[in-house]
């Protein structure tokens, strides 16, 4: 019996460049790509050539430098497809072309039907470097509830938005959050934190199949970049669906590690109700799509940030914390012990001395945990003194 020769390597692609680097540090000349992966490497230009077939495409980058692509470890690729579905107000550089967008936008819908706006626009790239105000967005769009939220904690609405939403003067502060009111008392339209949310849930919302569409396009965009991996910050269950449908229609241009949001909405029971009813636990998935694990929001953001002592500009403020801390410990105890990951928000310096205690409760009654399974998203303002007496046992090797 004779047996056949093994079929020689055939690259896919062959890349050669000044210099090629690595993720372990060493550089290249040339490297081979067979399928998904990298099979084979030279230090010199001309060192795989032999492994060129008819079928290899050989990209000759001269004496340009090539980089592993990049993983970004925060992203909201999720919000940045959204936003491609929406009013584009971001390309706005000032009030009157922000409001013309809206107007345009309200002139070819059916009257009622919402105008929500991109949520990637802020107020400092406007000519004016303020937000737009409730009157304004009336004035855009008469007979239009709109929303225009800017980036994930901050919104600016009109009155029928408000009206639809059943927000008035008088209507208390969500938990979590803050209605903007005028000196009179009367309503600005800006909402924050949880008042976000609670205008959020009466605006539509894209569908399934269009969001799928928009993370081909938006992953895409990523990946022209050097964006080869990202940490998808927050999504719903419904929105980790439109990720599963883009992986498998193979629109996905990016790796994806998603966290699922658990709101701080929900009672502590719902919430574990929630966690065990996801059927699945961190590193569900394949190479492309991965279940990183959870995401709670402790504090807001910039506006609501949980602070020790007052903001600057507004002493009656100190920002606002999501959870009660003896709840989100319940509920991130449950989530470890389940085998999850979580990604707390936490922006303010309170925040972070109050999840530095949450986290240290989770681990007093898990034991020890695997590394980065307890993970605080942000930490913008973070004062030494709570860290310095965990510098030792659980946290030492974090402080």
């Amino acid at each position: 019996m004779t047996r056949e020769p093994e079929e020689p390597l055939r690259l896919d692609y062959l890349i050669k460049a000044g210099t090629i680097h690595s993720m372990t540090g060493e550089t290249y000349r040339a490297i081979g790509v067979r399928g998904p992966e990298i099979v084979a490497v030279s230090a010199e230009p001309a060192g795989l050539d032999d492994l060129a077939g008819h079928g290899t495409a050989v990209v000759d980058a001269g004496d340009l430098t090539l980089l592993p692509a990049f993983a970004d470890s925060h992203e909201h690729l999720m919000e940045a497809s959204r936003n491609t579905l929406l009013v584009p107000v971001d390309k706005a550089r000032s009030m009157a072309e922000f409001a013309g967008l809206v107007a345009d936008a309200a002139g070819k819908a059916p009257p009622g039907q919402w105008i929500v706006t991109s949520m990637g626009w802020h107020e400092s790239n406007l000519a004016e470097n303020r937000l737009p105000t409730l009157a304004e967005l009336d004035a855009a769009a008469p007979g239009h509830p709109v929303f225009a939220r800017r980036g994930g904690h901050l919104a600016v609405a009109n009155s029928a938005a408000l009206r639809a939403a059943g927000v008035g003067a008088d209507t208390p502060d969500p938990a979590g959050g803050k209605f903007g009111h005028r000196p009179d008392g009367g309503l600005s339209g800006v909402l924050e934190g949880g008042a976000v949310y609670q205008v959020a849930a009466f605006a539509p919302k894209s569908g399934p199949a269009d969001l799928a569409a928009a993370l081909g396009t938006a992953s895409a965009a990523y990946a022209a970049l050097g964006v080869g991996t990202i940490r998808e910050a927050m999504i719903t269950p419904d929105e980790l669906l439109a990720y599963q449908d883009a992986r498998e229609q193979g629109l996905l241009n990016v790796r994806a590690r998603p966290l699922i949001r658990v709101g701080n909405e929900l009672p502590a029971e719902q919430a574990i109700a929630l966690i065990r009813g996801l059927g699945a636990r961190s590193g569900f998935g394949d190479d492309w799509l991965r279940i990183w694990g959870l995401k709670f929001v402790l504090d807001g953001g910039v506006e609501g940030g949980a602070l020790e002592q007052p903001y600057a500009d507004d002493p009656a403020n100190s920002g606002h914390l999501n959870w009660d801390p003896a709840a989100l410990t319940r509920v991130c105890t449950e989530a470890a012990r389940r085998g999850w990951r979580v990604g707390t928000h936490a922006a303010g310096d309170r925040a972070v001395r109050t999840l530095l205690d949450v986290y240290e409760g989770v681990v007093a009654q898990t034991g020890p945990l695997p590394p980065w399974t307890l993970v605080i998203e942000h930490a913008l303002l973070s004062d030494p003194a709570p860290c310095s007496t965990r510098c030792c046992g659980t946290w030492a090797a974090r402080c």
